[in-house]
């Protein structure tokens, strides 16, 4: 497929997603198994009185287990608290999100900001090379979906992933994929990638089964 096709199919995909239930199967990341945690339902919205609350919460996870020296990260962390999903409004008006009052973070999710961390999920190819088979950047998400149909994915379900100049990832779906890079955190606008709460500059991916570059 041409770049153009797939960022079209990505765009979509991004922000008009089904949320299929994660198995209990062991994922196998640089020759480890790690059993993926499985799929909670979406989170309430959260009230104007919950924001201190939330800023307090404690991490579900008590030490990450080391992957090729860095730490894994989890969605059962970067999931673990209620967050939103940009409306078509917020998508195309910067200023009306702006508006609005952010949902808080906890401060274990701020901690990562700036910070090495590898994440496992399903990969979405944003900008690809001619042949469709090579992507430059991506979209890491916290289970295998399903666009154009049914719940839109929470903002903190998903980690967009640039690649540095000059490299380049095998585009492979449906095949739980982990990127190693640094992470950067918060809510951020860019044209054509639309909002997003979590950002990554990767050192690495692998698949399941192999290293991709």
């Amino acid at each position: 497929m041409k770049n153009g096709l797939w960022r079209g199919i990505a765009l979509t995909a991004a922000f008009f997603m089904v949320a299929v239930a994660g198995s209990a199967m062991e994922v196998r990341v640089d020759g480890k198994s790690i059993t993926p945690v499985k799929e909670a339902p979406a989170a309430p919205q959260v009230k104007a009185d919950d924001y201190a609350k939330i800023e307090a919460m404690p991490n579900p996870v008590t030490a990450y287990p080391m992957v090729d020296g860095y730490p894994l990260v989890t969605w059962e962390t970067l999931a673990a608290y209620p967050y939103d999903s940009p409306s078509m409004e917020d998508q195309r008006s910067v200023k009306i999100r702006m508006k609005k009052k952010q949902f808080a973070l906890p401060d274990f999710i701020k901690n990562l900001n700036g910070k090495k961390a590898a994440v496992t999920g399903f990969l979405i190819p944003m900008d690809t090379d001619d042949t469709g088979q090579y992507a430059t950047s991506i979209v890491i998400v916290r289970s295998q979906m399903t666009c154009c149909f049914g719940v839109i994915p929470k903002l903190n379900e998903w980690v967009m992933v640039t690649m540095p100049k000059g490299k380049k990832v095998k585009v492979v779906m449906d095949v739980p994929t982990t990127v190693y890079g640094t992470l950067d955190v918060g809510e951020k606008y860019e044209d054509m990638k639309g909002w997003t709460l979590y950002r990554m500059i990767a050192d690495k991916t692998s698949t399941q089964k192999n290293t991709l570059w």
